[in-house]
């Protein structure tokens, strides 16, 4: 409840610029990959609305991500790790949060948005997990495989991060119990 209200905040405050740049190059790169994502992995996706696009400071970014308290307390301590993007599937098919300089004609940022659809596909699909961050893992897989392909001086993400959400994931697990 918490992030929705945050969610609302804050596209109430983002200036009118923050939104769309180019609408018809965001939903051509969108489409691409998730076409590339329905044909390869066979991710379903039948023709839903695209998300829309927001564009925020790196600030505004770790604010919606973390919340204002963490982030200040974070900043504080010089221990804050900067967020690239973020699904929020709170309006219609969403929201994907995507930093100022982000740039759909570059390489090295279209593997955050390969990553950012995998949640949209998520949420469209209403794709259930046992472990909520087990969604990560699987935006993590297909942003990787992306990555494989179209190869770039960006580094993927690495086994440690997989191995991080499996073992939290486990940590919160809890047998079924018999009735």
């Amino acid at each position: 409840m918490i992030r929705f209200i945050t969610a609302i905040l804050i596209a109430l405050c983002i200036p009118f610029y923050a939104f769309a740049r180019d609408r018809d190059v965001e939903l051509a790169e969108m489409q691409k990959h998730i076409d590339w994502l329905a044909e390869v992995y066979h991710l379903p996706h039948n023709g839903q609305a695209l998300p829309l696009v927001v564009y925020l400071s790196q600030e505004q970014m770790n604010i919606f991500f973390y919340g204002e308290e963490k982030y200040i307390e974070d900043k504080k301590k010089d221990n804050v790790t900067p967020v690239e993007a973020v699904f929020q599937p709170t309006v219609g098919s969403g929201v994907i949060y995507l930093q100022n300089d982000f740039n759909w004609n570059n390489i090295e940022d279209a593997d955050t948005v390969v990553h950012e659809l995998v949640h949209y596909l998520q949420h469209i699909n209403k794709t259930k997990y046992s472990c909520n961050l087990l969604k990560e893992l699987d935006a993590y897989k297909y942003q990787s495989l992306w990555m494989l392909e179209n190869p770039s001086a960006r580094q993927a993400p690495t086994f440690l991060t997989a191995i991080a959400i499996l073992e939290t994931c486990a940590q919160s697990w809890e047998p079924p119990t018999e009735d």
